[in-house]
Order: C-alpha cells, then sequence, then structure tokens
C-alpha cells in the first residue's frame, strides 16, 4: 500500500480590533498608535471611516476602515502632527491665579493661560499668556481639565507674591530692553492747570496726562504726545502724590563725522548741525537750515539722548555712503549747473545709459582723459560692480552757499 502524503497549507490571519476611548465630554475615539480618530463617514457592509482628529485644525489625511464588529480593516496616510497629549486622569482640576489688575488666569507645568473662548457644554477654551504662543487648554464648567496642547516656543513667565496681599500674584517680566527704572520716593509730583481746565503733570519740561489707576490708589500719568508721537514715557504718582518711579523712553543720539570734518547728528536719515546750547539740553538745527529754509530741529539733553524732535521737513533726506577711514561721504551731489554726479572714492561719474535692471555710471573724465572707470547700481542706489581703473587724480569740487558744487581748478 502506497504512503500517500498529504501536505495542508494553513494560512494564519491576525485580527487587529480598535481601541476606543471616551472623552470626558462624551465623544467616542479611537485610539491608534497614540493617535486618535473620530468617526467620520459610513463604508459598505455597516462598517465606518474614521479620520484622524486633526484633520480638520492641521489637515492630516490619516484614515482608519473599521467593519460593523470594530474589526481594523485598513490604515492609510501619514500624520503631519505629533500624537496628541491624551489625559486618561480625569480628575485634575485647573489651578487659578489672579493678578494685580484682576486679571484670573490658570497656571499649568509652570505656564499661564488665559480665558480666549468657549467651549460645549459650558467649557472654556485657556490660551497661552503670551500671544504669539498656539499653546491651550480645553476646561469643563466644572474646572476639569479636558484637553492639552502645550507645546510652548517660550520660557514659563515668573510669578511672585506680593507682600500686602498673600492671596494676590504681580507679574514679573525678565525680558526687559531698556535700563532699569529708577525709583524716587521722595519727589513730589509737579502739577499745572491748562486754560481749558484740564491739569497735567509737569517733569522735566514735559507734561503727563492721567492715565489708568495703578494699585494702592496711585496713578499712572501717560505722555500728552503718547498719541500725537507715540512717545511711550509714564510716570507712577502715590496716592499723596509721590512720584514712584519713570520710565523714559529716550533713545542715543547718533554722531557722524563727514569729509569736511564736521561732526552731525544722524536721525531718522537726516543730518542736524549743533546750534546755541541751552542750560540742561542741547539743540540741533537741520543741516538745511541755510540751503533749504529747514525748521526741523532736535534737542538732546546732557547725556547726549534725544528727547524732543520734530519731522517737518521740506526736503529729502541726504544720502550718505561711508568710506574706509569711517568718514561720511555724500552719495550724489549736484553742481551749480544742475547736474547731478554720483561720488564715490573721491572720484565723480556721471550717468550713462540705463539697462532694465542697473544703471551705469561713467567716469567724469572719460572724454577728456580717455578714462574707462565706472561703476554699477541698481534702481535702490545699491552699487553693484566698481571699477577703480582711473588714470588721473579725482577732481576738486567745494560746496557753495546755495547747496550745490562747484568744481574748482588746482
Amino acid at each position: 500500500m502506497d504512503l500517500i502524503e498529504c501536505c495542508f497549507k494553513f494560512s494564519w490571519t491576525l485580527i487587529s480590533y480598535a481601541s476606543f476611548i471616551t472623552l470626558v465630554n462624551g465623544v467616542k475615539l479611537i485610539e491608534y498608535n497614540n493617535f486618535t480618530f473620530s468617526k467620520s463617514g459610513i463604508i459598505r457592509d455597516g462598517g465606518a471611516r474614521y479620520s484622524c482628529s486633526s484633520s480638520f485644525s492641521k489637515g492630516c489625511k490619516a484614515y482608519l476602515h473599521v467593519s460593523a464588529n470594530n474589526e481594523l480593516l485598513l490604515a492609510k496616510g501619514e500624520h503631519n502632527h505629533d500624537p496628541i497629549n491624551i489625559l486618561y486622569d480625569v480628575s485634575e482640576w485647573a489651578c487659578f491665579m489672579t493678578l494685580v489688575s484682576g486679571v484670573k488666569l490658570i497656571k499649568y507645568m509652570d505656564y499661564t493661560f488665559s480665558k480666549s473662548g468657549n467651549i460645549r457644554d459650558g467649557g472654556a477654551r485657556y490660551s497661552c499668556s503670551r500671544k504669539a504662543c498656539k499653546a491651550y487648554l480645553h476646561v469643563s464648567a466644572d474646572n476639569e481639565i479636558l484637553h492639552t496642547q502645550c507645546e510652548h516656543n517660550h520660557e514659563p513667565i515668573r510669578y511672585y507674591l506680593s507682600i500686602s496681599e498673600m492671596n494676590v500674584v504681580l507679574r514679573a517680566y525678565e525680558d526687559h530692553d531698556h535700563n532699569p527704572v529708577k525709583y524716587k520716593e521722595t519727589k513730589r509730583a509737579c502739577f499745572i492747570t491748562l486754560a481749558t481746565g484740564s491739569v497735567l503733570l509737569m517733569y522735566n519740561g514735559y507734561t503727563f496726562s492721567r492715565g489708568c489707576l495703578i494699585r494702592n490708589g496711585g496713578s499712572r500719568f501717560k505722555c500728552s504726545n503718547a498719541m500725537q508721537k507715540q512717545c511711550k514715557s509714564y510716570i507712577h504718582v502715590s496716592l499723596d502724590n509721590k512720584i514712584l518711579y519713570r520710565y523714559c523712553s529716550y533713545v542715543k543720539a547718533i554722531f557722524i563725522t563727514v569729509a569736511t570734518g564736521a561732526k552731525l547728528l544722524l536721525y531718522k536719515g537726516y543730518t542736524f548741525s549743533k546750534s546755541s546750547p541751552r542750560l540742561k539740553s542741547l539743540r540741533y538745527k537741520c543741516s538745511c537750515v541755510d540751503t533749504k529754509k529747514c525748521k526741523a530741529y532736535v534737542v538732546l539733553n546732557l547725556n547726549n539722548e534725544i528727547v524732543a524732535a520734530t519731522d517737518n521737513h521740506n526736503h529729502e533726506p541726504p544720502r550718505y555712503m561711508v568710506t574706509t577711514s569711517g568718514v561720511y561721504v555724500p552719495k550724489f551731489i549736484t553742481l551749480t549747473s544742475g547736474v547731478k554726479l554720483l561720488l564715490y572714492d573721491g572720484y565723480t561719474f556721471s550717468k550713462a545709459k540705463p539697462s532694465e535692471k542697473t544703471v551705469r555710471y561713467k567716469c567724469s573724465c572719460t572724454n577728456s582723459k580717455k578714462c574707462k572707470a565706472s561703476v554699477m547700481l541698481d534702481y535702490n542706489d545699491i552699487i553693484l560692480f566698481a571699477s577703480e581703473s582711473h588714470n588721473h587724480e579725482p577732481l576738486s569740487y567745494r560746496l557753495t552757499k546755495n547747496g550745490t558744487y562747484m568744481r574748482q581748478n588746482l
């Protein structure tokens, strides 16, 4: 009897079932590979399609197909975000803190969150206290933390408790962009009354109008030019008119030296020359006060800080370029004949035929001395290329009283 060997091939199929979780708000999700999916449609044979929970907020295309028996049929698509952090301990409660301004914040993992909106079932959304940060919390009506997204792009903000009221929290900024504020407890505020009846605070020759209230009954006085000239200076005054502290947004003056050796003040692209000094300040008038009757001026204190300035110029700002020795020279000069020349490295160049994107300037001695030097500029007057192969010495010019230049023969 022949021995018949029968070979049977078995195929084992591992069935994967969907793992469901239920949020405190009653929403039923599928958790798969640390990502969550919500039901988004129906497929054949009674199954369902589940899309990634971040399909709307982050445009994630990942999805699942689940049968009627909760068998996982298909998992397709790659996530474009990190897994969502799910809190399984629903007994975590929000910790609230109150600032001296009365603002109520939630402190979570050393970061603070302020209320930014409402969610369903009476809950609220709390966004990070920093406006540029996208971290947020979802809190129920019973102050339970439902959901967190805590990917912060900054360090936590420091807080400290006040001495007078231990249940009030003060905020302490650590990212100052100015020198420490000086406190003066003994100096009293000096008030003046205008003809309109308005009462202003006078300090160092400047006036301040009353703004908001500060703690302990004091007041904050902002500069009278806060709206008109965007001045950010302010003073805090106590209830008994003592100056607690002040902040003055003064800007340090920048000085340049021109080719004539004169020292000028450079402010917002314009130059100013020193005028008559005062007792506690220095006044600088516009460099074009004689040639163009410009009435703009700048006032400095004794620390060379700009405390006042007018911007009523009646001309365009002069354009300067810096030499290798650090001296500022004009980029363009105008001759008495009206011809405009480019001044570069002591030599003058006249405008040649412009191209589509650049302007070529040839040496002023191209015809007389066959000089082949040239300078290439773009339409923003930025020097792109310079050929310094001059075969002659630089021409000499002198500045006339009307602001134009005249060639002088040596």
